[in-house]
């Protein structure tokens, strides 16, 4: 189509296109309201490593925790990652081993840098009492394995919770985001579908005159 060709084309259809905008609106406000709430649990570790000398000034064996720690994190981090780890969640939830179910468990889980030696865990599920429990779960396997291979490793290696309970919280949502999403979509189909019947029609009229 040429520009002009393209303005008349909306100018044509404008009515038809407003009324697809407003109907994908109310459509899009109707998804909301009809997905149910999600709700979050989030908590931060803190991975640190204890000096082996208790001094008061700056040390070069302060620097070295500090940066086995950072590196640490990472490990943590692939960790949490780790198919076996989510394998060993799912066994103690009493949720079946299934691919389907590590993939909703790995949907589920949200793993952030939130600093150097900080590794935040989210878990979103759609009750409070579902997403507390998975964060649990996972909390505690993380502490018994990262015990366990500081056994063999660097036992001055710690890892902490920065809080004893996990945050929980709904989910943010925004209706008018769901609306305008809605409205933008059904007006793209629409003007789509309104611009090929429009080829269509001058196709069989051009061969009709042929």
């Amino acid at each position: 189509m040429e520009l002009k060709e393209i303005f008349k084309f909306f100018g044509r259809e404008k009515i038809k296109l407003l009324i697809t905008f407003l109907v994908g609106g109310i459509l899009g406000v109707g998804v909301f309201f009809l997905i149910p709430d999600k709700f979050v649990a989030k908590g931060t570790f803190y991975i640190s490593r204890t000096p082996e000398e208790k001094e008061k000034e700056y040390t070069y064996s302060g620097y070295y925790g500090q940066q086995t720690s950072i590196l640490y994190s990472k490990t943590i981090r692939g960790i949490l990652e780790d198919t076996s780890f989510r394998a060993k969640v799912l066994e103690q939830l009493k949720i079946p081993f299934t691919d389907k179910d590590l993939r909703k468990l790995k949907n589920k889980t949200r793993i952030k840098d939130e600093g150097p030696q900080l590794v935040a865990v989210e878990i979103k599920d759609n009750s409070q009492e579902a997403a507390l429990e998975i964060w649990e779960t996972v909390a505690e396997n993380l502490r018994e394995i990262s015990i366990e291979i500081n056994k063999n490793g660097d036992s001055n290696l710690y890892l902490k919770k920065l809080s004893e309970n996990p945050a929980v919280q709904k989910s943010y949502r925004n209706g008018y985001v769901f609306g305008l999403v809605g409205a933008l979509l059904a007006s793209g189909g629409g003007t789509v579908y309104l611009a090929l019947k429009s080829c269509l029609e001058k196709e069989k009229k051009w061969i009709k005159k042929i």
